[in-house]
Formats: C-alpha cells, sequence, structure tokens
C-alpha cells in the first residue's frame, strides 16, 4: 500500500482519495479509519423523543449497550444511537470501555473506589455510579495517572 501526501496552501479543506482495484480487508480497515476521524470532529448522532440531535461528545457521562440498542447518557438526557460500541470505544480520546456492555468517559469521572473481585466503582459528576470490571480497572487507573498497569 503507498501513502502520497500533497501539501496544497490553496486547499480549504483536506480531502482524501483511497484508489484501489478491489475492495480488500485492508483497504475496508483504511476507510473506516478515516470515516473514525471524521466523525472525531462532530457530534454523535443520537435520538430522543422521536428527534435527532447531535450530542457533544464531552456531555457524554457512559455509553450502554442494551438489547442491541446503544445508548448515550448525559446529566440531562438519555440518547439512542445507531453506532456500536465497538465503533465508539477508540473514536474519542476520553472514552475507554468500562465493561462489556458499556463505555466511560473518563473526563467525567469524580471519583473511584475499589470494590470487591478487583473492580472500581465509578461515581460520575453527576452522582450516579457505575462498575468497571476487573478486566479495564488497571487500564483505567493507568489512564487516570494511579498506576495499575501490569
Amino acid at each position: 500500500m503507498q501513502l502520497k501526501t500533497i501539501e496544497n496552501k490553496a486547499c480549504t479543506e483536506p480531502c482524501i482519495t483511497v484508489e484501489y482495484s478491489e475492495m480488500t480487508p485492508p483497504v475496508e480497515r483504511v476507510i473506516g479509519y478515516v470515516h473514525y476521524i471524521a466523525r472525531q470532529n462532530t457530534g454523535l448522532s443520537a435520538s430522543a423523543d422521536g428527534e435527532l440531535f447531535s450530542v457533544d461528545p464531552a456531555e457524554v457521562l457512559y455509553i450502554e449497550s442494551i438489547d442491541r440498542k446503544t445508548f448515550l447518557y448525559t446529566e440531562a438526557k438519555v440518547y439512542e444511537t445507531g453506532l456500536k460500541l465497538y465503533e465508539l470505544e477508540g473514536a474519542y480520546a476520553e472514552y475507554m470501555r468500562a465493561s462489556k456492555n458499556s463505555i466511560i468517559n473518563i473526563e467525567r469521572i469524580r471519583s473511584i473506589r475499589p470494590e470487591f473481585g478487583a473492580r472500581l466503582l465509578a461515581t460520575m459528576d453527576n452522582g450516579e455510579k457505575l462498575f468497571v470490571s476487573r478486566q479495564y480497572a488497571a487500564v483505567l487507573k493507568e489512564k487516570l495517572g494511579l498506576g495499575g498497569a501490569r
């Protein structure tokens, strides 16, 4: 795979062209990554009460998947999005997996407390409490600068 970059001072918006002879998994990954980067600068498309919204990713406290539906929780409202957890997991630096069915916004954590079974209990800005499974606890502690990664 080749990469060509061209600096053009007259360019008003970056343009990415992917040229290929056939769609292969690596090409699909490149295209998916470009879409992922493009979404980082926009809000999350979501709905609530029959209306469509663009939700600021920084306002999201946590994201949860229930019965194949994905919900964004903010202090004011709960939204449903068509995105899957794996699509949101790495989309924003402040988002990290907290359990098999949830993602937490580490910028919105007020405090954490160790719990039985090597889990953590995270208290969010709004006072809501969420468990972080032991599988992700060390990563969270490391991201918060508390050590913990093995």
